[in-house]
């Protein structure tokens, strides 16, 4: 669809007027229209590259019809156009938007299987997904790979801050739990001593008397019953004692043992 030309390749008209429509379709939010285009594309055989398709899952992702992205797969296939990360996180972020926690662990397992790893928007979503549905297992399992590929590195100055304040409130409250009970159950094999856990909301806007820190005071005290040592707002911060962690660690062993014995009687009936 191109023609020579005085200074090299020049585009033809009726691809240009596509690839304009196309890029229209993405500023506007137009998945009826993306799709037209690229069908129209198809029947007058002007290439359907690798913008042509960023185009077309930015107008889906916009109208907010993430579920309609996987059929751009195969269009992407025949076309010999590797699928980029953007296509799934597209749909893990609408997946995200519904609720739909299994949806989200199908598009990571596509996305594996198309050679992708998985960034931080594709943890965020997909923990704060397993977090609301309370699949801690879950949760806990593909936080600790995020940690293993250099996301999610809460603690600083030597692991005695955890710092919260980069993460939004949802995501902030489950890594809040997930990391102050693994200290906790690891405070047990471990001499009784003084110090404190500090952790740090934050000292501008996304912090004080607001819902980021309220939530870490709700998670501390009300369900992990830990004492907090609140400091003034305007710090950010707010502590908890090394002794606080072990009675929690104590009590995180014993719910521990019950669910291996609630477990085994389980097999022993199957059995």
């Amino acid at each position: 669809m191109r023609r020579p030309g005085s200074k090299g390749l020049v585009q033809d008209p009726e691809e240009m007027i596509l690839l304009e429509a196309m890029r229209e379709a993405a500023v506007a939010g137009d998945a009826e229209k993306a799709w037209e285009t690229l069908e129209e594309m198809r029947v007058t055989n002007v290439p359907r590259g690798r913008r042509v398709y960023e185009w077309a899952v930015e107008a889906y992702r916009k109208a907010g019809s993430w579920r309609e992205v996987p059929k751009l797969i195969p269009l992407m296939e025949d076309d010999k156009i590797r699928i980029g990360l953007e296509v799934f996180n597209t749909v893990i972020e609408g997946c995200h938007r519904a609720g739909d926690v299994d949806e989200a662990l199908d598009a990571m397992v596509q996305m594996r299987q198309a050679g992708h790893m998985a960034n931080l928007v594709t943890y965020s979503k997909v923990l704060e997904l397993l977090s609301r549905a309370k699949r801690w297992d879950e949760a806990n399992q593909l936080f600790r790979e995020a940690q293993r590929y250099g996301f999610m590195q809460p603690w600083v100055e030597g692991g005695n801050i955890l710092e919260l304040k980069d993460y939004n409130v949802e995501l902030a409250a489950f890594i809040l739990r997930h990391e102050i009970e693994r200290k906790a159950r690891g405070s047990l094999g471990l001499k009784a001593g003084r110090g404190t856990i500090r952790i740090f909301t934050g000292s501008g806007k996304n912090s004080g008397n607001n819902v980021l820190q309220r939530k870490v005071f709700e998670v501390l005290e009300q369900e992990l019953g830990l004492k907090v040592t609140k400091k003034p707002i305007r710090t950010g911060f707010c502590e908890v004692k090394v002794g606080e962690l072990r009675k929690l660690g104590e009590w995180l062993m014993e719910i521990d043992e019950r669910k291996i014995e609630h477990k085994k009687a389980a097999l022993m009936e199957e059995g």
